[in-house]
């Protein structure tokens, strides 16, 4: 028995002894295996910029590791040079944690020397757990810049990014107090978290949100204030029918532009059930025409007429391509979406919806009869548009009111009281312009 509680001792010691190496080995390999994984992303997005690690030295509790983050094109567009990042990792008994330094930066030594009198106000650290996941937190404190007459007063923040193994998933979360340059540029309150998992490079599901609680901006007497600012997105893929949808949504509750405001404003932005790879295609083909614009801006970065020359030859080569692509997403069931669109204006309410969407597989060419056969577009869109105005805000533009076309009954609008109102529908292989068929033979 006692030899048994000895062995159990023993290992146990070892255990303990041991496990600060083994983290460090274990950390070393989800380094190196999460740079090789974000340098396949950012190849396969046709992406220069890269990561390399220049120096790995791991000792029994502790490792130094010196990364290199290549800018590509963006270095000679706009004179970046290639950020050098030194971390000191330190080896636990349940995972290990690194600080992060710039200090080998020219640009941010200068920036902390000349500009914020020797105090970095950056703090990273990552932590690095056994299961191959990895969580960096970087906290700013205050400081203050001053260019000329004028001091931006950066306020504190903090930010965490969660990567799982393998970047199967991201998240992230944050806050930032804000920023001032007095008499000029105010905010407060920023927030944001995000929580993707990816399907492929280009795919990815899940949603995020951006809120600012207050900004107010004032240039030439001109001022632009907006409170409770948000911008939501999410993106999801649907393995069943391999469709992606994408959508926005924007809303204030207060906006002053010079002297005009805006309240509860709110709109819904949404393309569903794109073709997953259509939409794959065409986001390849957009990445590399964007890249190709950068390539273009690098070479001739001094000469304006050089530039236009190789954007408009490029558009040419390029516009036949995405034309392509994009027709490998017109299949059944696509749907444009505008929902919930609201603002309270000093002139009266602003409410609206539209649902746009496909009810077979198309090609461009299919559309062109559409032209001088309109009556086959029943067959081919199903529509639903709701919109609310106050009539002070168009005038009273016959081209509103009155028929277009010969086979409208009604025109784009009708007054109801102090508001303008369009009602559109497609219903039994029919279209309904505010409650009147139009006809379309």
């Amino acid at each position: 028995m006692k030899k048994v509680v000895l062995a159990v001792v023993l290992i146990g010691i070892a255990v303990i002894i041991g496990a600060p190496f083994a983290n460090g080995l274990i950390m070393e390999r989800v380094v190196k295996q999460a740079c090789t994984d974000i340098n396949k992303l950012y190849a396969d997005t046709g992406h220069d910029l890269s990561i390399e690690i220049v120096d790995y030295r791991r000792g029994y509790a502790s490792s130094q590791i010196k990364w290199k983050i290549a800018l590509g094109k963006m270095q000679k567009i706009y004179g970046i040079e290639d950020i050098i990042v030194v971390d000191e990792a330190k080896h636990g008994y349940t995972g290990v944690v690194s600080k992060s330094s710039l200090a080998e930066n020219k640009w941010f030594t200068a920036l902390v020397d000349k500009k914020l009198n020797g105090r970095n106000p950056v703090d990273i650290t990552t932590r690095y757990a056994l299961l191959g996941n990895i969580e960096s937190t970087v906290v700013l404190d205050a400081f203050s810049l001053h260019e000329g007459k004028d001091v931006m007063e950066i306020k504190p923040g903090k930010m965490v990014i969660t990567c799982a193994k393998g970047l199967r998933s991201f998240s992230s979360q944050g806050s930032w107090d804000g920023l001032t340059v007095v008499d000029q540029l105010n905010l407060d309150g920023v927030s944001f978290f995000s929580d993707m998992e990816m399907i492929s490079s280009y795919i990815w599901d899940g949603n995020g949100s951006v809120s600012v609680a207050h900004a107010k901006a004032t240039a030439n007497n001109e001022l632009v204030e907006i409170s409770n600012l948000t911008f939501g997105f999410a993106m999801d893929f649907e393995k069943t029918g391999n469709t992606v949808s994408v959508g926005a949504d924007y809303g204030a509750d207060h906006v002053i532009i010079e002297d005009k405001s805006i309240d509860n404003a709110f709109v819904r932005i949404g393309v569903n059930r794109m073709d997953a790879q259509g939409y794959e295609n065409l986001v390849k083909i957009y990445s590399q025409m964007v890249n190709d614009t950068m390539s273009n801006m690098a070479r001739a970065q001094n000469d304006p007429e050089k530039m236009q020359a190789a954007l408009q030859k490029q558009m040419i080569a390029n516009g036949l391509q995405l034309v392509t692509a994009f027709e490998k997403m017109l299949k059944n069931g696509l749907e444009i979406q505008i929902s919930d669109l609201k603002a309270s204006l000093p002139e009266g309410q602003v409410q609206g919806a539209v649902v746009l969407s496909l009810k077979k597989d198309m090609t461009m060419a299919q559309f062109f009869p559409i032209i001088s056969q309109p009556k086959l577009a029943l067959e081919i869109f199903a529509l639903q548009s709701d919109l609310s105005l106050p009539a002070s805000l168009v005038g009273d533009d016959p081209k509103l009111f009155a028929p277009l076309y010969p086979g409208m009954q009604t025109g784009l609008f009708e007054q109801k009281g102090k508001s303008i109102v369009h009602k559109a529908e497609t219903r039994d292989g029919k279209l309904f312009l505010n409650g009147r068929e139009v006809i379309l033979d």
